[in-house]
């Protein structure tokens, strides 16, 4: 027919389908091994056999396919170091916490490192911190990770007044009876992992800034939050 164009045969077809998307996907692996990928005019084959690709001229294509490793999670279980108690869904009219301070000369003793400001407490073997009373130091940020079996059990922790504090419990049955003491002005945070009892009747006291318990698993995991109403923070519980 006068105007038509028509295909006699099924290479043809290959050539529409790399006009149309640069590069036949539909091809197998054996189709076109040992040579470039049939690529239109303009286009560049990268690549041969079944890995082959048709990528603009003078263009550069990713190669590998790689991801980006970003978002790593911190290690130790930390908890946002330096204010995180402030999210997880806490009211816009929570007090914003101090900036960590300039890492001091000398690290509290209570503290197992100071980095960036923040005094990190380690708890990496069982038993490690249980059973104790533990004080932060007052002038900076505190963290407390509970990474061990039974690494915080029946221990209370006083946070300091006007910055954030946070804890992670992930260690089997670490946090067991673990009560938490947020300052008066500071903001304040509890994570329980996926374990077995990890946070059974451990306790979260807020204070009057943002306050927060993030929990994982069954509820028999999760913990008591008090004073919840005098927090700038609309739910402080775990769901």
């Amino acid at each position: 027919m006068a105007g038509s164009v028509r295909f006699t045969s099924s290479w043809s077809w290959v050539v529409l389908a790399i006009g149309l998307f640069g590069c036949s996907t539909d091809l197998n692996r054996d189709d076109i091994a040992g040579r470039h990928c049939p690529c239109m005019l303009g286009w560049t084959a990268q690549g041969t056999g079944g890995s082959c690709v048709c990528v603009l001229a003078g263009t550069t294509s990713i190669s590998g396919g790689a991801h980006s490793t970003g978002g790593t999670i911190a290690t130790g279980g930390t908890v946002g170091l330096g204010g995180t108690a402030g999210s997880g869904g806490a009211s816009s009219g929570c007090p914003t916490p101090l900036p960590p301070p300039p890492e001091p000369s000398s690290c509290p003793s209570q503290c197992s490192t100071c980095a960036n400001g923040i005094c990190a407490i380690n708890c990496i073997a069982t038993g490690d911190c249980s059973n104790a009373t533990i004080n932060c130091p007052a002038n900076m940020p505190c963290q407390l990770n509970c990474g061990a079996p039974s690494s915080c059990n029946t221990s209370y922790l006083y946070c300091p007044s006007q910055y954030s504090c946070g804890v992670s419990c992930s260690g089997k049955k670490s946090c067991i009876e673990l009560n938490v003491s947020c300052s008066v002005d500071g903001p304040c945070a509890l994570t329980c992992a996926n374990d077995t009892q990890v946070c059974s009747g451990s306790q979260l006291n807020c204070g009057k800034n943002a306050c927060k318990a993030s929990c994982a698993g069954s509820k028999g995991n999760y913990p008591t939050v008090n004073q919840c109403s005098g927090s700038c923070q609309t739910n402080c519980a775990c769901p």
